[in-house]
């Protein structure tokens, strides 16, 4: 078992994590990781955290809702590993240094979602076991198929290299429980409720780091800025906005979202959540703010917004969740949504 103690979580918190998060770029923010010389950068965005808290809810509702968060979830973050190009048992000879590699990924994980307190490795029997004193939207609503359980799986399906992997939560603060604790590994070892394993990988085309690249977005504001100036919050890499808290995730996981999940619930929960910040925000402020959490440039001109440079996946959407942010934001209802791909942006134009 490996305790967590203060030094590591500095260490973690004000010199790793700084030199991985890049938010300098207005409309842009991006995950950055070396592996093996070779810089990866992976484009992000930011989602409102009541947003996921409030969509799990929801969707736990309907038929098979559970297995859909967690099918997500492990989709999610078997992507976010396969795009970092993360350490796994096929890539690292020597498995003590990939239980080393994997504890400070998972540490990484937890100063950015929650406070992580112990782990225990054991590659050989492909089990996982970390205990949080809390973690993101699980503890509000005591679900965590999706960002915990789900997410957890996928990333320890992709460090052992079998689709097999699950992940089952065994305690949980939202349920009353005093830790969030998460076991991954081999089903039957795990007594999995849910399992997944019939999913493709994203692949990135050519056109995936040309339109993902930082370009001039003159509407928008870097994050760094709008923290400079404490419009955005920031502490222990907890990024907070009149006091609600925002997530880092890929630009992977709305796509992935929007794939999997009821169109008009992800619409209509995103409008109802983003609704209770564009009560606070006037309506000429939405570029920047939107700007630095990573959605490209933006332009609002009478029913019609205009996205440039919006995150770029090669996947055929409707686009239910920028559009839902969007008039939850203005106040106004957005039915329609294109894209366009021209002189390096991938442009969308938003309707009502």
């Amino acid at each position: 078992m490996w305790i967590v103690n203060d030094l590591i979580s500095f260490y973690i918190n004000h010199i790793l994590i700084p030199k991985i998060m890049d938010y300098s770029n207005p409309g842009f923010l991006y995950t950055k990781i070396t592996d093996k010389g070779v810089r990866v950068s992976i484009r992000d965005i930011l989602l409102l955290e009541e947003f996921l808290t409030e969509l799990e809810k929801e969707i736990i509702k309907q038929p098979q809702g559970a297995d859909k968060l967690y099918q997500v979830g492990k989709i999610g973050g078997y992507t976010f590993a396969a795009l970092s190009e993360l350490p796994n048992i096929n890539n690292t000879q020597d498995l003590k240094e990939l239980e080393k590699q994997t504890k400070f990924l998972s540490l990484f994980i937890a100063c950015t979602y929650g406070t992580v307190v112990e782990h225990e490795i054991n590659i050989a029997e492909k089990t996982f076991t970390q205990t949080y004193d809390d973690f993101v939207v699980c503890p509000k609503n005591g679900i965590g198929k999706l960002v915990i359980e789900g997410s957890a799986a996928g990333i320890w399906a992709w460090i052992m290299q079998d689709k097999t992997m699950e992940g089952r939560q065994t305690h949980c603060i939202g349920r009353g429980d005093k830790k969030c604790v998460i076991i991954t590994g081999p089903p039957d070892k795990i007594q999995a409720t849910t399992t997944f394993t019939n999913f493709k990988e994203i692949e990135l085309n050519p056109e995936y780091e040309k339109l993902n690249s930082p370009q001039p977005a003159p509407h928008a504001k870097s994050l760094d800025e709008l923290i400079k100036h404490q419009i955005f919050q920031i502490k222990n890499n907890k990024i907070t906005y009149e006091g609600h808290r925002y997530l880092d995730v890929d630009i992977a996981y709305p796509y992935t979202l929007e794939q999997l999940l009821d169109e008009q619930t992800l619409y209509q929960v995103a409008r109802k959540t983003y609704a209770k910040i564009g009560e606070k925000i006037p309506e000429e402020f939405i570029p920047q703010y939107l700007g630095a959490q990573g959605w490209g440039d933006i332009t609002l001109v009478d029913e019609q917004i205009e996205i440039k440079h919006y995150p770029y996946l090669q996947i055929s959407t409707t686009y239910p969740l920028i559009r839902g942010i969007l008039a939850g934001l203005t106040g106004k209802d957005y039915h329609n949504a294109q894209n366009t791909i021209h002189a390096g942006s991938n442009t969308v134009v938003i309707t009502t």
